[in-house]
């Protein structure tokens, strides 16, 4: 996958949700995954958070001051996971920016998808949502074009917070 066009966006998740594999498989990146334990920058302000973000009150501002800086959170909720932890209007925060909501580790033991989308519609994160499994390239891929489409769309100033979905790059998720 070219990544040169994939930009502004941060990750975000809880500890074990896959962000930074996954974030490696969309970057082509070959070294080997390691736990984040603070916030990783890549080119064109792409950013890898920690888990810990989410799960630690203590560290929420790091959090927010985090996505100030981008236009698009990539939320991931693990498919083998029951957790969600969000700050309480996280995403209502800050006005125009794109929110995509991921399904990881669809193909693990015990994945329920359908669980994990019905967490992150409870977060208010709208479908549809991207499945995504590090065996599954394709996943990665319908992913990764996703972003890049929308990378090259501008958030407006002042505009709502806004759910773009494939369909507005012209493909289905």
């Amino acid at each position: 996958m070219s990544n040169s066009r994939l930009g502004n966006f941060v990750l975000v998740g809880n500890v074990g949700s896959g962000k930074s594999t996954l974030l490696k498989a969309l970057l082509g990146l070959d070294n080997a995954v390691t736990k984040t334990q603070s916030l990783v920058f890549h080119h064109n302000n792409i950013i890898d958070s920690p888990g810990e973000f989410l799960n630690n009150r203590v560290l929420y501002g790091a959090l927010l001051s985090t996505i100030s800086q981008v236009d698009i959170i990539v939320y991931l909720q693990a498919a083998d996971s029951g957790q969600l932890h969000m700050p309480n209007d996280l995403l209502r925060l800050y006005t125009g920016k794109r929110v995509i909501g991921v399904v990881s580790k669809t193909d693990v033991p015990g994945a329920n998808v359908e669980a994990a989308e019905a967490a992150l519609t409870e977060e208010g994160i709208s479908g549809p949502y991207f499945k995504v499994s590090i065996s599954d390239q394709e996943s990665v891929q319908r992913l990764g074009d996703h972003l890049q489409c929308i990378t090259r769309e501008p958030v407006k100033a002042g505009a709502p917070l806004t759910q773009v979905t494939d369909q507005d790059c012209g493909r289905q998720i």
